[in-house]
């Protein structure tokens, strides 16, 4: 018995090495996972954010432990839910390996910037092979087999672009009366409170302070009135046409240079409209500075006196804009060209319109009595 087991153990000891000396090859234990480079995109589903798609793939065969971790631009840990391609839950990391997949996470998260990392660990064999100094082909080496704990990482990021916002903003004023200027100035004030409300986000346009009380004027008088459009967004844009709406007893004054030189031409009676502005840039909102361009316009008081106050209501809106490449945008807080001139009360519609208010005092009958002695 002791013979046939030695033969056997000669065999598988010697004979058998000798055979497959020329064989011999080493595997040692790699990675189990990475992500791979995907293009992700934010979706809204109802009250969540879907974002994704990512991916696990898994590069080798070795067994190994997977723990994923999503953190946001704050460093807040983040715990979102799985879902496939077709909306479907996935229940667990692990199920998502190989195959494309989405987290979703309530719309009041911030996902500006997502950091997504697995990590985990596996166990890398080595073998060594000793053998002596010039030994024969047939020789037997010792090996040694040595088994040692390895961790892995990997790591993708996720990125929100930043929606562009396209906001113009319009203001109007009176500059002069028969070349008078108005005892209080009119001009539209802007306050760094606002702005960096502005700049915070917590308002939409700026409040601009300026007085709106009806100037008084005669039958003849020549009014001129600057029109100032302001850039509150964060894209370069362009007014390619305002509007301008006369009330009866208000006209395009003839033979002005004002209004030459600001290109007004009528398209009926009451209303003037002005391309000047097409082609300049009014630069995007920058945080701290408020860019602006301005038009004027010189109008005639055609109105006579009555018994009662005459109001003339001027009204301007911007009715054409696009950014700074020629393309037509949505203004985030208004919509051009929409302005209700039969209701227009005494505050502006939305940002994008304006008016001024001019008055013609009327005659008045009055007679008075007292009786004495």
């Amino acid at each position: 018995d002791r013979a046939i087991a030695a033969q056997k153990l000669y065999r598988y000891l010697v004979s058998t090495a000798t055979e497959k000396a020329a064989d011999y090859e080493v595997t040692t234990a790699s990675q189990p996972y990475e992500l791979a480079d995907t293009t992700k995109k934010l979706t809204t589903q109802g009250n969540n954010y879907v974002i994704g798609p990512f991916r696990i793939n898994q590069i080798s065969d070795t067994t190994g432990t997977i723990t994923g971790t999503f953190k946001n631009g704050n460093g807040e840990t983040l715990n979102p839910t799985f879902q496939d391609e077709r909306g479907q839950t996935i229940s667990s990391l692990e199920k998502t390996i190989g195959k494309d997949f989405y987290i979703v996470l309530p719309n009041t998260t911030n996902v500006e910037k997502i950091t997504f990392t697995i990590s985990g660990s596996y166990y890398e064999t080595t073998i060594t092979y000793w053998s002596v100094e010039g030994a024969p082909a047939e020789d037997q080496p010792v090996a040694i087999v040595e088994r040692q704990k390895k961790e892995y990482s990997d790591s993708v990021e996720f990125t929100q672009e930043k929606e562009k916002i396209f906001d113009l903003a319009l203001r109007k004023y009176i500059v002069s009366i028969n070349g008078v200027q108005p005892t209080v100035n009119r001009e539209p004030q802007i306050s760094k409170e606002t702005l960096n409300n502005l700049k915070d986000g917590k308002i939409t346009t700026a409040e601009k302070i300026h007085p709106k009380t009806p100037l008084t004027v005669k039958t003849g008088d020549n009014v001129i009135y600057t029109i100032r459009v302001y850039n509150e967004g964060d894209v370069e844009a362009i007014v390619t046409e305002i509007t301008d709406y006369l009330p009866e007893g208000l006209k395009l004054k003839e033979d002005s240079q004002v209004n030459t030189t600001n290109r007004w031409s009528s398209t009926s009676e009451n209303i003037i409209k002005t391309n000047k502005l097409t082609g300049q840039v009014i630069p995007a909102f920058d945080g701290s500075t408020l860019s602006y361009l301005d038009v004027q316009i010189e109008c005639t008081v055609t109105a006579s006196v009555g018994q009662n106050d005459t109001k003339l209501k001027n009204i301007a809106e911007i009715t054409e804009a696009t950014d700074s490449e020629g393309e037509n945008m949505t203004d985030r807080d208004s919509t051009p060209d929409n302005v209700n001139k039969d209701n227009y009360g005494e505050q502006s519609q939305e940002d994008d319109d304006d008016f001024e208010d001019l008055v013609i005092l009327g005659q008045y009958f009055d007679l008075s009595l007292r009786k004495f002695i």
